[in-house]
């Protein structure tokens, strides 16, 4: 009796290996999630203990802050720490980015501004066509829930990614972008329930034509396609 071999089936004795847990990629110039959720949670703090009524922390606060993490950055890998390229700074340049973004010359800036130049640190800035889109991605009502708003697109998508090891579980990172950018904006609730908050898209909108403006007209000295 003649045999043929098929090299098109697979036959496996033994079912294929587990993939790889999921990882984050490694990236010296932005911050890991890990890394972003602690300094959200750290500048919220710090909102409820210092802060005014429109969310201002005064700039010595957010000094303070970034050198302590300066300080834990040299035996904290993560949690506490500040992006790799971060290291060399000084007190002077965390100065700066204060000054910076108290437009206002009050001694005080916004923390969920700054939050959000952190979260999308390496991200292109929007352009008009771009936050419209978003906009539209609110549907009519101009509101979303946090699963719809981590399903949105959104023109940060592409530059948030995080590249996967070979054979692993892909890593989340812009859907956790958007979690962290729904906790930062949302709107809370009249009852305690988490089911309730919602996300604005005018909110939104007007914290990322802020962020632009501050990038375009020179006050933060960085390349223009950049939020810091």
């Amino acid at each position: 009796m003649d045999f043929t071999v098929d090299e098109k089936i697979l036959n496996f004795i033994e079912p294929p290996p587990e993939k790889l847990a999921a990882m984050e990629q490694a990236r010296p110039d932005r911050f890991s999630i890990t890394q972003l959720r602690t300094v959200v949670g750290e500048l919220e703090e710090l909102a409820k203990e210092f802060g005014d009524d429109q969310g201002g922390i005064p700039n010595k606060q957010v000094c303070e802050l970034f050198l302590r993490k300066l300080e834990n950055s040299k035996s904290l890998w993560d949690e506490g720490s500040l992006p790799e390229e971060w290291w060399t700074l000084r007190e002077y340049d965390f100065q700066n980015v204060a000054r910076n973004l108290d437009r206002a010359g009050q001694g005080a800036l916004d923390w969920r501004q700054l939050a959000t130049f952190l979260i999308l640190l390496k991200s292109p800035l929007p352009s008009d066509q771009e936050i419209e889109s978003l906009r539209t991605a609110f549907g009519a009502a101009g509101l979303l829930d946090r699963q719809a708003f981590q399903q949105a697109k959104a023109w940060f998508d592409k530059s948030e990614y995080s590249q996967d090891r070979e054979y692993s579980v892909a890593f989340p990172r812009v859907r956790m972008i958007k979690d962290l950018l729904f906790d930062v904006h949302r709107e809370h609730a009249l009852a305690a329930d988490a089911q309730n908050e919602r996300i604005s898209a005018e909110t939104l909108a007007q914290a990322l034509l802020s962020a632009r403006e501050v990038v375009q007209g020179n006050i933060v000295k960085k390349s223009d396609r950049e939020l810091l």
